[in-house]
């Protein structure tokens, strides 16, 4: 089991893991559907880092196919990618 300190300052690599690690950890299992209602701000803030740092990780997994995300809402697409990334 991982554990992240929000305290601390999140290099990009531990956002990426951070991230995943809360979209799995406030999900059901086997959920194919999960959609987050947050804005950019209240993500960043949520996390302890600056709004770019939060953008260029939500921007890559985008562009990963891992999640969608459009005005207020975060889609994720692709649960077993953020399993992986949690894990490596």
């Amino acid at each position: 089991q991982q554990t992240f300190d929000k305290g601390s300052s999140l290099a990009d690599a531990d956002l990426r893991k951070y991230f995943a690690f809360f979209v799995l950890s406030y999900t059901e299992r086997g959920s194919t559907d999960v959609v987050i209602k947050s804005t950019q701000q209240e993500l960043s803030d949520f996390f302890g880092v600056a709004r770019p740092s939060l953008l260029k990780t939500v921007n890559e997994l985008r562009d990963e196919g891992v999640i969608e995300y459009r005005r207020k809402e975060l889609s994720v697409l692709n649960m077993e990618k953020l399993a992986e990334i949690l894990h490596s």
